[in-house]
């Protein structure tokens, strides 16, 4: 892909984009977990902020700074602490049917493909509390998944497809969903060779589903006729791992000093295979709700980003005030605001709740 092209993709918003990922060191906030961890790791950590003027913003984190995350602070996920180093000359991908047949593709012809395209995909990890920052968007360059099983031809009536990767990962995603047209595997990041903490050289990218669905390092793909659970699933994890919608603010920062005045608010949000419908504040602790301006076009498998002006002009006295942030998709599903009794789908009920901003108001 060319710059000029990559550029014009970069620019996209519209529901004709699609992207997904994992990143490096942003701000960490209050209740979230840390920027490289398992799945399962969570840790504490107050982010702090100077003084501003009324109208002025704060320095935004650099994971959000933009639409398309540089790929330095895009999130990262650890399965373990092995990293692979793979050689892509003698790297190869297996493909297995029900039948026995087994097909290796080289990387050369697999980028050489015919159907390989550019697609954007925000993705998501899923233990990102609320308002946590692993969550990412990039410009993906691979093949769909449809392409390459329809090449190698799927005989018989698997249930599941299964990925296995060099560092002993291995998940799997019912047929319907390698189908879809937008599952595919990546070998391109932002317009350069995937880096090697992402992937390299060659990753699942399944758009609509946590980031455990997605494997880095990817070496065999097989078709099965049962079920399979892979690492994180045998271990009680939620195996369909669909995004549910997520909100946070992005700036200012938490407790941040502002002088009396109206001041912006910015922030993200993110439904999965859902676009942003709505993004809405509250000012008084829940109790009413007011729409915040969705600065960006909302698209399926990519996140929003929003603006809100908070109107803080009347204080009489050096105090603190709060606004809590939720959103909802164009199916009509809200972001919910309390884990339910159960925790039937691991660490997804990590995004029940809403994220909330208190800011220290000066008199």
């Amino acid at each position: 892909m060319g710059r000029r092209e990559f550029m014009r993709l970069a620019a996209l918003t519209t529901t004709t984009t699609l992207l997904a990922g994992c990143g490096a060191d942003a701000p960490q906030r209050a209740g979230e977990p840390p920027l490289s961890a398992t799945p399962a790791a969570t840790a504490s950590g107050a982010s702090g902020g100077g003084g501003m003027g009324a109208g002025a913003t704060a320095v935004v984190p650099e994971r959000f700074a933009s639409f398309i995350t540089p790929n330095e602070h895009f999130y990262i996920t650890v399965y373990s602490s092995v990293e692979p180093d793979i050689d892509r000359a003698s790297w190869s991908l297996s493909i297995r049917g029900l039948d026995g047949r087994e097909k290796r593709l080289s990387y050369a012809s697999l980028v050489k493909h015919p159907a390989a395209l550019d697609r954007m995909v925000t993705m998501e990890c899923v233990g990102n509390g609320v308002g946590g920052s692993l969550i990412s968007n990039a410009i993906w360059r691979g093949v769909p998944l449809a392409a390459l099983l329809n090449d190698f031809g799927i005989e018989g009536q698997p249930y599941k497809v299964v990925f296995r990767a060099a560092d002993n990962y291995h998940t799997a995603v019912p047929l319907e969903v390698a189908m879809d047209g937008y599952s595919m595997l990546a070998w391109q990041m932002n317009g350069v060779d995937l880096p090697r903490n992402h992937g390299y050289p060659v990753r699942v990218i399944i758009p609509g589903k946590y980031g455990m669905k997605s494997p880095k390092w990817l070496t065999s793909i097989e078709l099965v006729d049962s079920d399979y659970l892979g690492y994180w699933e045998s271990r009680g994890w939620d195996d369909v791992a669909t995004i549910v919608p997520f909100s946070r603010f992005t700036n200012p920062l938490r407790f941040t000093e502002v002088q009396p005045g109206r001041i912006p608010v910015e922030g993200l949000a993110f439904a999965g295979a859902q676009p942003i419908a709505a993004v809405e504040i509250s000012e008084d602790r829940r109790q009413s709700w007011h729409p915040a301006q969705i600065t960006t076009d909302p698209a399926p498998f990519v996140w929003s980003f929003w603006r809100y002006e908070w109107d803080l002009s009347v204080v009489s006295r050096r105090s603190s005030a709060q606004l809590a942030l939720r959103c909802s998709d164009a199916a009509g599903r809200r972001q919910r605001e309390k884990a339910p009794p159960q925790l039937p789908d691991g660490l997804q009920t990590q995004d029940a709740g809403y994220d909330t901003l208190e800011l220290i108001v000066q008199s």
